[in-house]
């Protein structure tokens, strides 16, 4: 083992333990837990889209889930410190 959290099966990586907000996120987001970054932007583009009250000719009932879909994505994609804020990105 590499690390106490990945266990090794073959040639595939098998999580053992995941934190429960980005379970959460994953599966708000329709995804499994070894998504990869490209699949969460992915999942995250297709599930705005069908969510956008502008495209449910202004039907607002999917706002709360498009919320969430929004916080999920963020979550999971937004770099954070040990501390669990956001980081700056620097520019360069």
């Amino acid at each position: 083992m590499n690390d106490k959290h990945d266990a090794f099966v073959g040639e595939r990586r098998i999580v053992t333990d995941i934190s429960v907000p980005k379970r959460t996120c994953l599966e708000t987001l329709g995804l499994g837990l070894e998504a990869t970054e490209a699949q969460i932007k992915a999942a995250y583009r297709k599930l705005l889209k069908r969510y956008h009250p502008d495209k449910n000719k202004g039907d607002r009932s999917g706002e709360v889930r498009m919320r969430r879909i929004i916080e999920a994505y963020n979550y999971l994609i937004v770099p954070r410190a040990a501390n669990g804020w956001p980081v700056k990105r620097s520019k360069q």
